[in-house]
C-alpha cells in the first residue's frame, strides 16, 4: 500500500471518501495480481 495514501491530508468528508476509494482501489489491484 501506499505510504502517501496514509499520510494524505484530509480536511472534508469528500477528500476523505476519495482517499478511502482509492485505497481500496490499490488493495484490490495488488489482491489479484
Amino acid at each position: 500500500m501506499s505510504a502517501e495514501l496514509l499520510d494524505a491530508a484530509v480536511r472534508t468528508p469528500e477528500q476523505l471518501r476519495q482517499v478511502d476509494a482509492r485505497r481500496r482501489l490499490v488493495e484490490l489491484a495488488t489482491v489479484v495480481r
